[in-house]
């Protein structure tokens, strides 16, 4: 998935708790890579955080495969604060050279069935 509170929402919207979802996007990737420093506000700790909003309403997901699934919660960011200052909000870039859609894809976001 292109971003992190795109990928937490589908979780979210399987199921899982808030705390389980953020627990695995932070403190156990730290434990996985040997920081057990990261991933936690405790005091003393890096300081890096991301603020997310829980927004509920109706909302799709799509796999790889652009095929939808409803989901009524997702999360947005709303900030993002590293070494204790929040970075500034930027407009949101277009994909990478790399990173073009399959025709499949590109037909089903700009509304033409695949």
């Amino acid at each position: 998935m292109f971003d992190l509170p795109t990928t937490l929402s589908k979780f979210l919207n399987l199921g899982m708790a808030l705390p389980d979802v953020i627990d695995r996007a932070t403190r156990r990737p730290a434990l996985a890579i040997g920081k057990p420093e990261l991933g936690s506000l405790r005091p003393g700790g890096p300081g890096d955080v991301a603020i997310f909003r829980l927004e509920e309403g109706e909302y799709a997901f799509f796999d790889v495969d652009m095929n939808a699934r409803r989901g009524n919660r997702r999360l947005t960011c709303t900030t993002t604060i590293v070494g204790g200052t929040a970075l500034p909000h930027l407009p949101e870039r277009p994909p990478a050279i790399w990173a073009i859609l399959p025709d499949h894809q590109r037909r089903i976001l700009i509304g033409q069935n695949p």
